[in-house]
């Protein structure tokens, strides 16, 4: 049996219309004149010819950090999950002090070889994925 939802869709309208949202070179801000609480949980982010990346904050995605050494990049290590779909590349979790990013390859061109996907130039999207994150030099969830 299905229940109907306890929020109605002028809560979410009344939500919004009561935050002022401000983009500022540190990201975006919101501001609730301290009638209430804002946090983010996660943060969801297309880098165009790698993947979809999620970034959460380690405290509360620490569970999903495999407890065998990964490959140690510049900023975290590094795992491969296991794959969802047949067909479809594995993700990759990266883990730093503060942050666990998810990483769900795709199989798109890259810059350097427009018009040929990666799996179609002998490259696995898992590489491709890999090597962008051991490119990052920071990564931090800061509240």
């Amino acid at each position: 049996m299905f229940y109907a939802p306890v929020w109605q869709s002028s809560d979410i309208a009344e939500f919004f219309s009561r935050v002022t949202f401000t983009d500022t070179p540190e990201g975006l801000t919101a501001d609730t004149a301290g009638r209430f609480e804002v946090q983010m949980t996660a943060y969801k982010q297309h880098v165009a010819g790698v993947g979809s990346l999620r970034v959460e904050p380690k405290a509360s995605s620490a569970n999903r950090i495999p407890s065998w050494r990964g490959l140690q990049g510049r900023t975290g290590e590094i795992w491969r999950l296991a794959q969802n779909s047949e067909g479809s590349a594995a993700p990759l979790l990266m883990a730093t002090g503060t942050a666990v990013a998810t990483l769900r390859p795709w199989d798109v061109p890259r810059a350097s070889q427009p018009g040929i996907p990666v799996r179609a130039a002998a490259v696995r999207p898992e590489e491709e994925a890999a090597s962008f994150l051991s490119t990052i030099y920071r990564l931090d969830w800061r509240a």
